[in-house]
C-alpha cells in the first residue's frame, strides 16, 4: 500500500520481518530505523544486508534507547556509544547525534543519530 504525503514524495507500507524480508527496491537515499534496531542480536550483519538497497552514498537515521541495559522490550539494546563503534567499523565517517528525549517508559533517553558513508 502506497501513501501520497505530497510534493511528490510516497510512503509505502510494507508488513514484513526486516531481519530476513527480501525487499523489492534498490537505490534509496537513506534507511530510517525507529526503535528497531534493539530487536536484532546481529546488527552488523543486518546493516550489510540493508545497505544492498542503498544509493552509493549510504545513510541511516537511527532513533534507540541509550542503554545496554536488556529487558523484555529491549532485548538487544544500543547505546549511541555502541551504535557509533557499530558503523564505525563498517566504514561510516559520519555519526552524529541529532536528537535526545527523555523516555516515557523509563529513565533512560531515546537519541536520534544520523549516519552517513560515502564512495
Amino acid at each position: 500500500m502506497s501513501k501520497d504525503i505530497g510534493d511528490n514524495v510516497f510512503i509505502d507500507f510494507i508488513k514484513a520481518d526486516f531481519e530476513i524480508f527480501d525487499f523489492d527496491f534498490s537505490n534509496l537515499d537513506g534507511i530510517l530505523m525507529a526503535n528497531a534496531l534493539h530487536y536484532i542480536k546481529n546488527k552488523q550483519l543486518l546493516i550489510h544486508r540493508l545497505e544492498k538497497y542503498l544509493s552509493a552514498d549510504k545513510k541511516f537515521i537511527i532513533v534507540e534507547y541509550d542503554t545496554q541495559i536488556a529487558n523484555q522490550w529491549v532485548p538487544y539494546p544500543i547505546d549511541f556509544t555502541n551504535l557509533k563503534e557499530l558503523f564505525t567499523a563498517l566504514g561510516y565517517s559520519k555519526i552524529s547525534k541529532v536528537g535526545e528525549q527523555r523516555s516515557i517508559y523509563g529513565k533512560g533517553n531515546l537519541y536520534a543519530a544520523a549516519i552517513e558513508k560515502t564512495n
